[in-house]
C-alpha cells in the first residue's frame, strides 16, 4: 500500500464498540480484494457488488474485459475470496475460461496462506488489510471518495458472521492442538487471540 500505519500494531478487538464491519473471514477477503483494486491503475474506479450481491470474479472479468490475468495480484485476491465465499474450483474456473485443476494448482498455496494470515495476523509478512483491516477500511473509503466512487459494502449478517468464526475458530484450535502454527507466530499470543474469538463468537449469539 502507498501508505504504512505508525506505532504499535493494534490488535483486531471484536468486542470493541465501533461503526465498522464485524471483521470475520469473509470480509476481511472482500476488504484485501478491494484494497487491491483500488490501488490497481488498470481496476482502481470498478465498483465492487457487495457481498453475496454479484459473482465478484466475474464483475472483475467484465470490466477488464477478460485481462484480469494481466494483474495478477486482482486476480489473486479475487479467486481467494471467491473460494472463501463458497465458490469451487470448477466454478472459478469457468468464470476464468480455464480448468479447474489449473485454477486450483495455481491459486490453493494462496488460499491456504490467506486463511493462516486471516488466522494469526500478527506477523510482519501478513498483508495489511488483514493486520489492519480498521486503517485499510478508512483508506479505501477516503481513496473511494476522492475518485467519487462508491463506497465498497463490506457488512455481512449474524449467520454469515457466526459461520466464518466457527470455521476459523475451529482452524486456529486445530493447529495450535498440533503445535503447527506458521513461522513467526507466538504460541501465547495465539492462544490469546483464539480466547478473545470464542468469547466475542459468545456473546454475539
Amino acid at each position: 500500500m502507498s501508505w504504512r500505519p505508525y506505532g504499535r500494531p493494534r490488535t483486531r478487538d471484536p468486542l470493541l464498540p465501533t461503526d465498522r464491519p464485524r471483521w470475520t473471514t469473509l470480509n476481511l477477503a472482500a476488504l484485501w480484494l478491494a484494497v487491491t483494486v483500488a490501488e490497481n491503475q488498470r481496476t482502481g474506479l470498478v465498483r465492487l457488488p457487495a457481498i453475496g450481491e454479484a459473482p465478484v470474479l466475474a464483475t472483475l472479468m467484465a470490466e477488464t474485459q477478460g485481462g484480469l490475468e494481466d494483474e495478477p495480484e486482482v486476480l489473486e485476491a479475487a479467486v481467494v475470496f471467491e473460494r472463501v465465499a463458497g465458490a469451487s474450483w470448477g466454478a472459478i474456473g469457468a468464470t476464468l475460461g480455464r480448468p479447474a485443476d489449473w485454477v486450483e494448482q495455481r491459486f490453493a498455496v494462496a488460499e491456504v496462506r490467506f486463511r493462516l494470515d486471516e488466522a494469526f495476523p500478527s506477523r510482519d509478512s501478513v498483508p495489511a488489510p488483514l493486520r489492519f483491516p480498521e486503517a485499510c477500511h478508512r483508506w479505501l473509503s477516503k481513496a473511494l471518495d476522492r475518485r467519487g466512487a462508491e463506497p465498497v459494502d463490506l457488512d455481512v449478517d449474524d449467520a454469515t458472521w457466526h459461520e466464518h468464526e466457527s470455521a476459523v475458530i475451529a482452524l486456529m484450535e486445530t493447529m495450535l492442538e498440533a503445535g503447527e502454527t506458521p513461522d513467526g507466530v507466538d504460541p501465547g499470543e495465539a492462544h490469546a487471540a483464539l480466547e478473545l474469538r470464542r468469547v466475542a463468537q459468545l456473546l454475539a449469539a
